[in-house]
């Protein structure tokens, strides 16, 4: 049968600018038979998750047929554009962060192909359906995003992912699913609030003398607390020591119905001599 081969590449001429994703994935075998969803002479892309890492843009489709001289397992080897593909999606956002709580809001967006039937969400990870997302009001102009406030019972604590999705005309891609938001364009991380850690993404509140790591992965104890805590106690000790000194304190019947009750009063002090010496008196 015959062999024909495409590889996505930004350019045929220098292949080595292309994004890693489909530098080692972005190869479509053609078919000589009929299968599921193709038919012989289509081309099909061995690994089509790394569209989801790739970032979006106008890529060459470059062809080699293997030859005694070309094999085709260097990328060197696909110098031939036959076509182009447009892989739509917003473009890659630096990564940022953001607290719970706070407003987020995505501005200056740009891309390829975008439309007002795009919807993007902030998921953990880009295809996968894990029961929580945030979804983003888009601006007429699919210039910005807003997605409100970040709460932890929408997205989890950590590093998440932007995730952008286009409805088809066809309605074969309606958008209402996480697995249908499969193109990633950026990652977000977000951190919980004080005094909280992250326990495998929900924001959990440390006990009593315990403060977050610089992780915030797990509590320690508040050093600094736990000495001024164990400050004042002993500075308490010694001034009931020094009261001790002072007065005597007992036990004595002094309330109804015969009940003790402790009081205090002043401790006695035997006098040995008073002498008087001018205007002073002397005690001993």
């Amino acid at each position: 049968p015959r062999v024909e081969l495409l590889h996505l590449l930004v350019d045929c001429q220098s292949p080595w600018a292309t994004h890693e994703a489909l530098l080692y994935g972005g190869r479509l075998a053609m078919k000589n038979d009929v299968g599921s969803g193709y038919s012989a002479g289509d081309f099909v892309l061995d690994k089509p998750e790394v569209l989801r890492e790739a970032p979006a843009g106008i890529y060459k489709m470059c062809w080699c047929r293997p030859t005694e001289t070309a094999n085709c397992s260097r990328l060197e080897d696909f110098t031939t554009e036959a076509g182009v593909l447009v892989h739509a999606g917003p473009h890659v956002l630096p990564t940022r962060t953001e607290a719970f709580g706070a407003q987020l809001v995505v501005t200056g967006v740009s891309g390829v192909g975008l439309s007002d039937k795009d919807i993007v969400r902030v998921q953990r990870r880009c295809g996968i359906d894990d029961g929580f997302h945030a979804e983003a009001f888009i601006a007429s102009d699919q210039r910005s995003y807003n997605f409100g406030a970040l709460a932890n019972e929408m997205v989890f604590a950590g590093r998440n992912q932007f995730c952008w999705c286009q409805q088809d005309d066809k309605g074969h891609v309606l958008c209402n699913n996480s697995t249908d938001f499969r193109a990633w364009f950026g990652d977000i991380v977000i951190r919980c609030p004080r005094e909280y850690i992250n326990s495998g993404g929900r924001c959990s509140h440390c006990r009593i003398f315990r403060v977050p790591n610089e992780g915030l992965g797990r509590c320690v104890f508040d050093v600094p607390l736990l000495l001024q805590v164990a400050g004042s106690a002993i500075l308490g000790c010694l001034a009931f020591l020094l009261l001790c000194l002072r007065f005597e304190i007992h036990s004595k019947c002094v309330c109804r119905r015969c009940c003790c009750c402790p009081s205090m009063r002043s401790r006695r002090i035997v006098v040995e001599d008073i002498s008087r010496e001018g205007s002073r008196v002397i005690v001993t």
